[in-house]
């Protein structure tokens, strides 16, 4: 999210300096027109001159000022859905197991059982992402190469609070392919760190299992073209409004400047 608001920032910041460009060359050419009038015969001048209200001239202002921050703001949505499509959306898919740890003890309470779980679950978490697993990941994919770092960049192994539970999420440009990973994790990390966790509880052992396959994502996490949208409509107007008032003043103040020359 950090990333996308710094983004659309840059993009806005960028779009400024054309529009104050842009508004320059106007103002040099009105001024350029101005001073042609002036030349003309004062009768002439009077024939042609369109004398408008002080109402009418502030309902074309703000109208004008509206319109550059509509163009603004615009241009800047426009930018903004063009560069989270050449980023190139990810999708992530999220399998879920479920740790259970079983004593060969009658006596064992249940409340103990189900903290030896949760520990067992968190150690799960933290050893996800080492090198038995994710090098078993790149063995089974076939279609696809991918390097230690790649996976693991895209690869999340969080405990649900107070649970059993272990998400294990995984990006990818590919919905289908998110979701074949975050499966793939799921079942390795049952069949290489079985035995493991029996060692680590000395004397019982630990249930690993599915209890949700990765769905096939349909929508993309990041970066969100919705929230792109609406984050770069919100803070393009924010800014325009900020940029189109000192340009503005800055126009009035070199007007009185030389008018007073």
């Amino acid at each position: 999210m950090v990333i996308l608001v710094i983004t659309i920032l840059v993009i806005i910041v960028a779009l400024i300096p054309i529009f104050e460009f842009i508004n320059l060359k106007k103002n040099k050419i009105e001024a350029v027109s101005s001073e042609t009038n002036f030349k003309e015969p004062i009768k002439s001048l009077l024939v042609k001159k369109n004398y408008k209200s002080s109402a009418i001239l502030e309902i074309e202002f703000i109208f004008e000022w509206l319109a550059k921050l509509v163009i603004f703001v615009v241009a800047c949505v426009g930018l903004t859905y063009i560069i989270v499509m050449l980023l190139g959306p990810k999708y992530e898919a999220t399998s879920t197991l479920f740790v259970e740890v079983k004593s060969n003890e009658n006596k064992t309470a249940v409340s103990d059982i189900l903290v030896a779980s949760s520990k067992v679950a968190s150690n799960i978490a933290e050893i996800v992402k080492k090198g038995e697993v994710v090098d078993e990941v790149i063995k089974s994919s076939t279609i696809k190469t991918y390097t230690r770092k790649q996976l693991t960049s895209n690869l999340r192994a969080n405990t649900i609070r107070d649970t059993q539970l272990i998400e294990i999420s995984v990006q990818n440009t590919d919905a289908s392919e998110a979701q074949r990973l975050a499966n793939i994790f799921a079942y390795t990390t049952i069949k290489k760190y079985k035995d493991l966790l029996d060692e680590m509880n000395g004397g019982s052992y630990a249930e690993v299992k599915v209890i949700q396959q990765a769905e096939l994502p349909t929508e993309t996490t990041f970066p969100s073209v919705k929230q792109a949208i609406i984050l770069s409509a919100i803070l393009g107007t924010i800014i325009g409004i900020g940029a189109l008032l000192i340009i503005d003043l800055e126009k009035k103040a070199k007007s009185t400047r030389s008018w007073n020359n």
